[in-house]
């Protein structure tokens, strides 16, 4: 009975795994397509768009409230501006990247 879970696990895996792959094969495809009407800034804006829209409602379904300690409140502020930092950082890096990928094909 075990390995029948097992098996329907790796399979939804492997199946979101196939799902993530084709849609970052198809993308340039997809922007090639699109540049015909649009440019490069525009498709990385609509794209962020869209992804902001879908994660952000996502974090709504799934928010659960949190629990802040009393104690110890300076450290934890502290890591969580480091952290906010550092995911602006990549997200600045990872917009960078994408726009540039989008101009060389266009």
């Amino acid at each position: 009975m075990e390995n029948l879970s097992e098996r329907k696990f790796i399979s939804t895996e492997i199946i979101a795994l196939v799902c993530g792959i084709s849609a970052i094969a198809f993308a340039p495809i997809l922007i090639k397509i699109s540049s015909a009407e649009l440019g490069a800034n525009a498709i990385m804006f609509h794209r962020f768009w869209v992804a902001t829209l879908v994660l952000g409602v996502w974090n709504r379904i799934d928010r659960q409230p949190e629990e802040i300690p009393e104690e110890g409140t300076t450290e934890l502020q502290s890591k969580m501006r480091e952290n906010w930092s550092l995911l602006l950082g990549a997200g600045i890096a990872d917009a960078a990247c994408m726009v540039s990928w989008a101009w060389s094909i266009e």
